[in-house]
């Protein structure tokens, strides 16, 4: 991941303000869904991931919070698409979701937005139109990597940027944007989860994640995604959904369900 350098400093302060946002849907990405990555227009980082997944029966899927939105395709059977934005989750939540349900996701990189309103959006062809459908403040996306990362503070990545940490708790509300922390603690989450899948004692991924102890890992695994990091580690396919591309790790997550 590219470290944000000085130059980001005019971006912050110059950033464009959105529309708003967006509130929270009904349902999100389902577990076992097809997923692809897709750059977008130009060479610029990976700014989104489509996944497809049909519904065969009645289905309850739990969604953990994983640092990004998702434009989402609703395809009911026998009724009318619809297009809508998801929210960022702050701990798992539970969607029902009727068979023969059709949804296709574009999951966007924490911090990516969206530069229309999602009801100008075309159900029949967001894959042509979602090149130009997003927006990307500035260095918005760098600045949230560098707080998901190993050993980074909300202070430690605002003196990089030359500004307070003040200043960028601003910049962050400026752009209907989660606060700094939110960030940080949710990716220190999300990267010991992904630890779980090895052999690791837990005291050690506790500490390897900076927190204070094993305890304080516990309970702020819990509060995200509602297990402890010992029922995580025992249940294989939830692990498999955490490691999806999100906040921590964007560029290694492995696509697909």
């Amino acid at each position: 991941m590219r470290r944000c350098g000085k130059a980001s400093r005019l971006t912050i302060l110059q950033a464009q303000q959105p529309e708003g946002r967006a509130p929270r849907a009904g349902t999100g990405r389902a577990g076992g869904a097809e997923c692809t990555g897709h750059a977008g227009s130009g060479a610029r980082a990976m700014l989104y991931h489509r996944w497809h997944h049909v519904a065969q029966k009645d289905e309850v899927s739990t969604i953990m919070p994983d640092g990004c939105r998702d434009i989402l395709v609703v395809s009911p059977p026998g009724g009318a698409s619809s297009v809508t934005l998801t929210d960022w989750d702050d701990g798992p939540r539970r969607v029902a979701i009727r068979a023969g349900t059709t949804l296709t996701g574009y999951r966007l990189r924490p911090g990516v937005g969206v530069g229309a309103p999602v009801d100008t959006l075309d159900a029949a062809r967001l894959d042509q139109q979602i090149g130009t459908a997003l927006r990307v403040d500035g260095d918005c996306p760098d600045l949230i990597a560098a707080l998901a990362e190993a050993g980074e503070d909300v202070d430690a990545v605002a003196r990089q940027q030359g500004v307070s940490a003040r200043t960028l708790q601003r910049h962050f509300a400026g752009l209907a944007l989660p606060p700094p922390r939110f960030w940080r603690l949710l990716g220190r989450a999300r990267r010991a989860v992904l630890a779980l899948r090895g052999e690791e004692p837990l005291s050690d991924v506790a500490f390897d994640h900076g927190y204070s102890d094993q305890a304080h890992m516990n309970r702020e695994v819990l509060r995200w995604f509602g297990r402890t990091p010992g029922q995580l580690r025992r249940d294989p396919a939830t692990l498999t959904d955490l490691s999806q591309p999100g906040l921590g790790n964007w560029s290694t997550g492995a696509p697909g369900g």
